[in-house]
């Protein structure tokens, strides 16, 4: 554990300053991960509007209005996750970042950190950013090669869970998993679903039934100048920022806090993957076009 923090201590991404009154002393291996980052945590509010129409209401269709509608998604906690990822016009090399963390944004400090042993292998285990040990809470295994889908395994020992992170199609940047909170999907939210200011949105939904019309969001990635990664800009791949989540529907749990950043990891590895599979294509058409 203290080789991982030193490592995150000299390659890690500069961090902004919190408040002095949000610089606790962090105990165990991570003392060295005292500097805070601690971009703006403003919440994005879901903007609704009222219109008001002048046609008579019997002239018009009321089939929309006995729909339910759409619940807003109030976030009720929210991490920080931390990676500058990709540029566009870099050569297509792993990530040097062995170590993510993922901060708390009211107290600034690191919950978790996403470890990997050395840059070519993808593999990597979330653990406790406080424990005095290592606690894996989550890993990932990623097996080379094509149709090959991301494994992840939640907890350890004989109680631990596994199942396969699966892309929809071969056209779609979504993927599906199911565990034992039930079958969920992330996605990209298009242009309609993003706040000013939003770059990208990631949303992770509870699909309820096997047409996909029950949908419940959980959680969500929100990306933009406020949000994103220092070092990290609009076109990078794989950069981190503010991961929105709201876990219990006040019915009951809907999903748990590992397996929200454990999956929101593997997007961005994606992200990662699709930038340097882009960046090997770039490279070898300017060469084939030098040689004629």
């Amino acid at each position: 554990m203290a080789t991982t923090t030193a490592t995150y201590a000299k390659g890690g991404i500069p961090l902004r300053n919190l408040p002095a009154s949000s610089q606790a002393p962090l105990k165990g291996p991570q003392s060295s991960l005292r500097k805070a980052y601690s971009p703006s945590i403003d919440t994005l509010a879901t903007k609704t509007t009222t219109t008001s129409s002048t046609v008579a209401p019997s002239s018009i269709s009321t089939s929309r209005s006995l729909l339910p509608p759409t619940p807003p998604f109030l976030p009720t906690s929210s991490l920080q996750i931390q990676t500058a990822g990709k540029a566009l016009f870099r050569l297509p090399s792993p990530l040097k970042e062995l170590t993510i963390p993922i901060f708390s944004t009211e107290t600034g400090r690191p919950v978790y950190l996403s470890v990997r042993e050395k840059r070519s292998s993808g593999n990597c285990r979330l653990i406790d950013a406080e424990s005095e040990v290592e606690h894996v809470l989550a890993s990932t295994i990623y097996h080379w090669g094509p149709g090959k889908n991301p494994i992840m395994r939640i907890g350890e020992g004989e109680s631990a869970e596994e199942f396969e992170i699966i892309s929809k199609s071969m056209l779609s940047r979504s993927v599906v998993f199911s565990c034992r909170w039930g079958t969920f999907e992330w996605r990209y939210a298009g242009r309609k679903e993003k706040d000013e200011g939003v770059n990208t949105l990631l949303v992770l939904e509870r699909v309820d039934n096997e047409e996909g019309r029950e949908r419940v969001r959980v959680a969500q990635l929100v990306r933009g100048e406020e949000t994103r990664s220092p070092g990290s800009t609009s076109s990078s791949a794989g950069n981190g920022g503010r991961l929105e989540m709201c876990l219990d529907d006040g019915e009951g749990k809907l999903v748990d806090e590992r397996t929200v950043v454990s999956t929101c990891l593997v997007m961005l590895k994606k992200e990662v993957d699709r930038r340097r599979a882009m960046q090997i294509v770039m490279i070898s058409a300017a060469v084939t076009g030098g040689v004629h």
